[in-house]
């Protein structure tokens, strides 16, 4: 089942049609993954699986996977990252910041709340993520400055 899902992968949105099947994988930890990485390859064509994909960021083997797939998925799948870069897991909250970049522009408010977060590493990745938006981090540059005043870590 995992090299089926990887020959899935390979295929990306041409095999869209597998996208069910893939989002009831997510649930399952040797598959996971797989199925994660499927969907993540099919971008927009796997918007059908973005409740899926959210749900499987509680796992610890799906969830960088899923993130990714989630970022890739782009505007469709923005609630759902956004309210993951506020989880209460910090590991959640790192993946999903590190997603939203992938987005694009409308992930910027998203990027911009996370750098207050309570944890360095969050920020930092936060800081990260907008930097690799380039012109459309221009309205975080506020922001961004106030790290380099306040934050001492």
């Amino acid at each position: 089942r995992c090299v089926a899902c990887d020959t899935i992968a390979v295929l990306g949105d041409e095999a869209a049609e597998a996208v069910p099947q893939l989002a009831a994988a997510l649930k399952e930890k040797e598959v996971g993954a797989h199925a994660a990485q499927a969907l993540g390859r099919m971008s927009k064509a796997a918007a059908g699986a973005v409740k899926e994909l959210a749900a499987a960021l509680q796992q610890k083997e799906t969830r960088s996977l899923a993130a990714l797939a989630l970022g890739r998925i782009g505007e469709p799948a923005l609630k759902e990252l956004s309210a993951a870069a506020e989880d209460k897991d910090a590991d959640i909250r790192v993946e999903a910041v590190l997603a939203l970049w992938v987005v694009g522009k409308a992930a910027l408010p998203a990027l911009m709340k996370a750098l207050s977060d309570k944890e360095v590493e969050v920020r930092l990745n936060a800081v990260a993520s907008i930097g690799k938006l380039v012109e459309e981090a221009k309205p975080a540059v506020v922001a961004l400055a106030r790290l380099v005043k306040e934050d001492k870590s």
